[in-house]
């Protein structure tokens, strides 16, 4: 799945301010650059990268921040609150008339935690370090984020597991 010509790094500056964990509230955003961009899952109806941003200030230093961006040319019902942007992507065919995919927090959708927490697997492209070894990780039900943190993002995998993402 292509992420079509949207200037990504627009969509986030504009996005990221609005978000309950961006820890610069009341600053002005001045610039942002993707400083690492990793494709975990990509499959026909859904592309998930893990980017890491570095975002500039006019009055205090840059912050890095982890962003797991999810695509998809139909987002799922419930999540359109969660997309980058506010086109919906029939609104906005590509050359060829197809919809264009549109990135959203792959954090609020539980088929795209999945994917990412399966590429997370020993052997997969996500490389996870553990202080006992390799991890397997069962999922057991549909993942739910936690709302209550500041600078991260926690989410319930099952009864016994807790992704937590540091923004």
């Amino acid at each position: 799945m292509s992420g079509g010509d949207r200037d990504l790094t627009e969509l986030l500056a504009s996005w990221l301010p609005r978000q309950r964990w961006f820890a610069a509230k009341g600053a002005t955003v001045t610039g942002l650059r993707i400083v690492l961009s990793d494709t975990v899952v990509d499959r026909s109806d859904l592309r998930v990268d893990h980017l890491v941003a570095e975002v500039a200030f006019d009055e205090i230093p840059p912050q890095l921040y982890q962003i797991p961006i999810a695509f998809r040319a139909v987002v799922p019902r419930g999540l359109e609150p969660w997309c980058l942007d506010d086109v919906p992507g029939d609104d906005d065919p590509d050359d060829a008339g197809e919809r264009r995919p549109r990135p959203y927090d792959a954090m609020r959708d539980p088929e795209a935690i999945e994917a990412f927490v399966r590429a997370a697997r020993p052997g997969g492209p996500v490389v996870v370090h553990s202080a006992d070894g390799d991890v397997d990780v069962h999922i057991e039900g549909s993942p739910r984020v936690l709302g209550a943190e500041q600078s991260n993002t926690s989410v319930v995998l099952g009864e016994s597991l807790l992704l937590k993402l540091f923004r």
